[in-house]
């Protein structure tokens, strides 16, 4: 299908140099269930990333394309079998379709970023990589993580510790074990909150440090924000994006704010600028009397 305002140039055209260092194009999608608090449709991304994928099949010479969703049900990656970016787009735009999760739980961002470093490691150095961020909140996975975190993992040992190391009754202690089992599985618990607002910090440490990483592969990072969110600055800046790569919009306008950043430029396809025409009420306007008996 030609997207709108895209027309393939001529096989015969040269190709630039820059098309000769594989490019990467890499989207990181919140599907947290605040996402269905700024889309009255859900399927708009998914449009957004169909239209994506419809300009790079127009594309004889493709940038690889890989698409990471992270919400309630974890951290997905689509690509290739071994989840890296692929260039077989006809075949990312079945299992886009297929595969797009319901926005759900919390905002696994640490996770996510740690699932795209994993990715750039894997890709040959000169890979020139574009990151784009879409989400409206911060990272919170949600649950306690006591092996992704050492000191959240030392706290809960001293509780427990605190436990053995009493002077209750050997079968008192095991019921004070299986509570406070319970407790840390439960996100309500004066317990589980504690731990969580220490693990919160942790997960922004992380995504941070992986951010710091990802500016030092050189890598494009353009954030799409779906707020006026202070973090997501801090990592936008964090991971080396330029200010205008930063852009606070709303889910009807990423495709034009995506096009605006240049992000959408695929080789050898000519996209014609876009021409916006004031529209002239009166014309669309008309009165008529109608007699009442």
């Amino acid at each position: 299908m030609l997207a709108e305002g895209a027309t393939p140039r001529s096989a015969s055209t040269s190709t630039p140099e820059s098309e000769s260092t594989q490019e990467v194009l890499l989207f990181m999608k919140d599907c947290s269930e605040s996402m269905n608090v700024n889309f009255s449709t859900p399927e708009t991304l998914q449009a957004a990333l169909l239209h994506v994928l419809d300009l790079a099949d127009l594309s004889p010479a493709p940038p690889q394309i890989g698409v990471i969703f992270f919400g309630g049900q974890g951290v997905t990656v689509l690509g290739d079998d071994q989840g890296i970016p692929t260039a077989a787009i006809g075949t990312l735009k079945q299992e886009l379709v297929r595969e797009w999760p319901a926005n759900d739980g919390a905002t696994p961002l640490d996770e996510a970023f740690a699932e795209a470093m994993r990715i750039i490691s894997n890709l040959p150095k000169e890979t020139r990589v574009t990151i784009v961020l879409m989400a409206d909140g911060v990272p919170s996975s949600g649950r306690l993580r006591p092996d992704d975190f050492p000191e959240v993992d030392a706290a809960i040992r001293e509780l427990r510790l605190e436990i053995t190391q009493s002077n209750y009754p050997p079968a008192f202690q095991q019921q004070l074990q299986s509570r406070l089992a319970q407790e840390l599985l439960d996100p309500k618990s004066e317990t589980n909150v504690k731990l969580y607002t220490l693990q919160l910090k942790l997960e922004f440490e992380s995504t941070l440090n992986a951010a710091t990483r990802l500016k030092e592969r050189r890598v494009r990072f353009a954030t799409v924000s779906f707020g006026n969110i202070p973090p997501l600055q801090v990592i936008h800046d964090t991971a080396g994006g330029a200010p205008d790569d930063l852009v606070v919009t709303t889910p009807d306008d990423v495709i034009a704010k995506l096009h605006q950043l240049n992000l959408l430029r695929m080789p050898r396809v000519v996209q014609l600028p876009t021409q916006d025409q004031a529209s002239e009420p009166n014309r669309f306007e008309r009165s008529t009397t109608l007699p009442i008996e």
